[in-house]
């Protein structure tokens, strides 16, 4: 090496003089003499400066190829080029969920024997320089890294040949040493094997994702035919999956393009969506095939799938006509994959460690790698929660038309995951078995409610605090109802929260501070993407129960920060990965690799927690796990179908101790909506109780721990407040409060009022005393009114109690006692007879003129303090009786009025009798006018 590169040197210097000279002499011939000297050193230090560049990269190069070539495989070694070793997925005991085959699941055929149409596609997206590079691709390789540098994202710069080479010769490790290492192999593969064979054995040797390793065992166990046999549509399907066989497999998730939102028809008449253009990149996820989605009646749009880009590309290499690519991708949309049942258990787990692995390692290392991977599993449980599903989505489908379930349970201490059930059936293509409905985003309906309640709670409301449940206009037409069509008028929090009521929980919503302030406390709990899909104009109200799509697992994860007090758990789906050297590659310690975060107010999540698992308050024993104590939340969500009619299309149950934590979904995959009268507790619970007595059955009960800061309290039951001066005795409750919530304010709902009995009015304060008794009243409202228009659905609900209980303890309706005013007092003068004339014995008529702005009830007439007349008629005039028995002389006329609130105005005036003067009878009594009281 050192002789070649000394000849190598001298050549240059040979041809370098030459060129200086030729230089020289043609600027010795154009320049005056002066400058020649100076021209002819710096063309020197040039020269010098150049080579010594040339020289020391040219060195460099060979130091670092010779370095990095020790060790280097025989790329003759054709065995080694075709080779393959299985890699095993094991639950947490060791049994095998999974086996991903070697050799025995691969067939090697010459490339006379597989399909031109794949050939060409596999080129056309995988490199389409593969014919004219000599191993690598270096434009490839400077857009890689730009991209890399600049946009964050991972995108790969290899050429088939890379491929080939790394898949044959290298660990998944990403360094710098094993890129070069790699190229050097490449190129040695480029001069020991013609571009046909480097392809031929490319084909064998990729992942098409499953036990599929090569073209000719994936053509038999995608379409039961050979390589050779493939179609243009087929081929461009193979093609597509190398890039990420597990996303892409026509068996996952993705094996078609996907919406990943719904869009309501009043989110559709707000937007504009005529193509896949018109949706936000995180509205839909590109699939193996594209997919036609129905908006609604009148409207579709097209998803493109990965296959549409391997089609394009091979009209763009000239490799196929766009008449060719039209036919070749309708063919593809009527594919029906051959059904390969293997031997799995698990299956959606099983797929989602994959991912993590091909995310983690690189699908080459999952695929290729001899990895031993043991999960968190717990093999019992999972076979179990699988049962269950099955069992009751059967009984669903007859009962509410509901074809799928699915379950997650997490281990609340670690984060490991017990078990994953993402389809009743994975391999039933009716209900879409192979997508993973723990991770499919799905409205949660009554379940996001205790979200709701803990961003109140942070915001110092507590479980005491009262919220009527009545109708209720939040503005902009929104009119919400509750799952019963009833309303309940006031309740706690706790009951509300307990009892599932929406209306409640809608009002609760601007207690926690509405939308943006929700959604940022979701997200930190790890709910994500609610906001990112929201649609234009917000959510609004009807976030509160659950208007917002999210995914099982990040509800799950959620709940676990409750189960936790507060520390939110990472996720742990594996225990160990092992290389097939046994070099382990990643462990999980629970000892020192458990990762939380407090991502809630301790007090909050025990408040929330205490009400969740408060048996008082649940709506029925589907949600108790006998000897344990148990959080609970159930939600069904509602689909509009057309204008006015709504169904249920979402069922879930949500249930956890201090020690575990289930989620359970029921609905159909594809959001279609269910029988009128489908409910979680109903389809959902049943699987969520089962499943959770069995987890729990061999742990203690453990209730959830009280942090410090908790106290107890007594409070006026209507309200939440301390209890008042007239609240009474049975109206006082004790409740827990957060140290930063506990009530200084005193409770005025209730106060004792004089009423006046005959009116039933609240009698004005300055009067007297007649006709009142004392009454206790009760004031009704929610504890803000956003929206100006809730105290109407109060007092709605509060007429409706009068009317089947007129003892029912609220104000009168012209509400709070009247104004002591002199303005609002009754007068009166006496007209006849006049003051100081005499009267005859018999009887008198008195006239009077009485006024009472709050209406007059009666009018008496006295002598000397004596009745002698009641009338309630108008112009309320009366009488008086002098009889022979009357002493003789000066008497005091009283005529008295009284008004609706019991307030008297009297006029008074003197008369005189006489001897007797008229001494026919008069009748005892006339009830012509009044009452004449009886004689003295």
């Amino acid at each position: 090496m050192i002789k070649k590169t000394k000849e190598l040197i001298l050549r240059l210097r040979g041809i370098t003089t030459g060129a200086a000279q030729k230089i020289h002499t043609t600027a010795k011939k154009r320049l005056p003499l002066q400058h020649e000297s100076k021209l002819k050193r710096l063309f020197g230090w040039v020269l010098y400066i150049g080579l010594l560049g040339f020289f020391g990269v040219l060195f460099t190069s060979i130091v670092v190829v010779g370095v990095f070539s020790i060790g280097l495989p025989d790329v003759r070694d054709f065995e080694k080029l075709a080779g393959v070793e299985s890699t095993l997925i094991l639950d947490r005991e060791g049994g095998i969920l999974y086996s991903i085959h070697g050799e025995e699941n691969r067939k090697y055929v010459p490339i006379t024997e597989i399909s031109p149409f794949l050939q060409n596609a596999t080129v056309a997206i995988e490199d389409d320089q593969f014919f004219e590079h000599s191993g690598f691709d270096i434009p490839g390789i400077v857009r890689a890294v730009w991209v890399n540098a600049t946009s964050g994202k991972r995108q790969g710069g290899s050429t088939i040949t890379q491929q080939l080479a790394k898949n044959a010769f290298f660990s998944s490790e990403r360094t710098y040493t094993r890129k070069i290492r790699e190229l050097i192999i490449s190129v040695r593969l480029e001069r020991a094997y013609d571009k046909k064979k480097i392809l031929e054995l490319y084909l064998n040797r990729i992942p098409y994702g499953g036990n599929a390793y090569g073209a000719e065992l994936a053509a038999q166990i995608y379409f039961g035919k050979k390589a050779k046999e493939l179609d243009l549509a087929e081929s461009a399907v193979l093609a597509s999956l190398p890039k990420a066989p597990t996303f892409y497999s026509p068996y996952g998730d993705y094996s078609h393009s996907t919406l990943d939102t719904e869009f309501t028809p009043s989110i559709l008449e707000k937007r504009d969506i005529d193509s896949v253009a018109d949706l936000n990149v995180d509205e839909y996820t590109i699939g193996l095939v594209g997919k036609k989605i129905q908006l609604n009646e009148d409207k579709s749009i097209y998803i493109p799938g990965r296959v549409d880009l391997v089609l394009q590309q091979m009209v763009k290499l000239d490799m196929i006509t766009e008449e060719e690519k039209s036919v070749a991708l309708k063919e593809t949309h009527q594919i029906e994959f051959k059904r390969y049942r293997a031997d799995i258990r698990a299956p959606h787990f099983v797929f989602y460690i994959r991912r993590l692995i091909e995310e983690k390692f690189g699908k080459e290392a999952l695929e290729q790698g001899g990895l031993v991977v043991t999960t968190t599993i717990d093999p019992k449980l999972q076979d179990k929660a699988q049962q269950l599903v099955e069992d009751q989505v059967a009984l669903n489908a007859t009962n509410v038309g509901a074809t799928n379930g699915a379950l997650f349970s997490v281990d609340a201490k670690t984060g490991e995951v017990l078990a994953m059930v993402g389809s009743a059936d994975y391999f039933n293509d009716e209900i879409d078995g192979q997508v993973n409905m723990v991770f499919g985003r799905k409205q949660p309906g009554s379940s996001f409610k205790p979200f709701v309640y803990a961003k109140a709670f942070l915001n110092r409301y507590a479980p005491a605090t009262v919220l009527y449940d009545t109708y209720t206009d939040f503005g902009g037409g929104y009119k919400p109802d509750n799952f019963n069509g009833k309303f309940e008028g006031p309740m706690s929090i706790r009951r509300a929260l307990g009892q599932s009521r929406n209306i409640p929980a809608i009002k609760a919503y601007f207690l926690a501070g509405q939308e943006d302030e929700i959604l940022d406390f979701v997200e930190k709990l790890g709910i994500s993407g609610i906001k990112a899909r929201k649609p234009v104009g917000g959510f609004g109200p009807a976030l509160a129960i659950g208007a917002g799509e999210v995914t099982m697992f990040d509800m799950v994860r959620a709940y676990v920060a409750f189960a936790n007090t507060g520390l939110q758990k990472e996720i742990v789906p594996m225990l160990k990965v092992e290389d097939r050297n046994k070099k382990i590659l990643y462990e999980w310690d629970p000892q020192k690799d458990i990762k939380e975060i407090e991502v809630i107010d301790p007090q909050v999540a025990y408040l929330i927690n205490d009400v969740l698992s408060d048996e008082s308050v649940k709506l029925g024993q589907r949600l108790t796990i006998p000897g344990h104590a148990v959080a609970t939340k159930t939600g069904t969500s509602n689909k509009e179908i057309r204008k006015d009619v709504i169904r249920a299309n979402n069922m879930w149950s949500f249930g956890y101790t201090p020690q575990i934590v289930t989620g359970v979904w029921t609905g159909n995959t594809d959001g279609k909506e269910l029988a009128l009268g489908a409910e979680a507790y109903s389809a959902s619970t049943p699987i969520w109780q089962a499943f959770m007595k069995e987890a729990l059955k061999d742990l203690p009960n453990e209730p959830f721990p009280s942090p410090a800061g908790i106290t107890s309290v007594k409070v006026s039951k209507a309200s939440g407040l301390l209890p008042g001066p007239d609240t009474p005795e049975d109206q006082i409750i004790s409740d827990k409060f957060a140290s930063f919530s506990v009530p200084t304010e005193v409770d005025t709902s209730f106060v004792h009022l004089a009423v006046n009995k005959t009116t039933k009015q609240i009698s004005n304060p300055v009067c007297s005393s007649y006709n009142v008794e004392t009454k206790l009243f009760q004031r009704h409202k929610d504890p803000i009114d956003t929206y100006g228009t809730w105290a109407v659905g109060v007092q709605r609900w509060v007429a409706k109690q009068r009317e089947t209980d007129p003892n029912f303890p609220d104000f009168p309706p012209d509400g709070d006692p009247p104004i002591a005013l002199e303005k609002n007092l009754p007068a009166i003068n006496i007209l006849t007879p006049s003051a100081f004339s005499t009267v005859d014995l018999g009887q008198t008529p008195v006239t009077v003129n009485v006024s009472a702005p709050r209406g007059v009830d009666k009018v008496e007439f006295y002598i000397d303090g004596s009745l002698h007349f009641v009338t309630t008629k108008y112009p309320f005039d009366g009488k008086i009786r002098i009889t022979k028995f009357t002493p003789k002389g000066k008497k005091t006329l009283t005529s008295r009025a009284f008004d609706h609130d019991g307030c008297t105005a009297e006029s008074n005036i003197e008369v005189m009798t006489t001897e007797t003067t008229n001494t026919e009878e008069v009748p005892v009594n006339d009830t012509s006018e009044g009452e004449i009281a009886p004689s003295p």
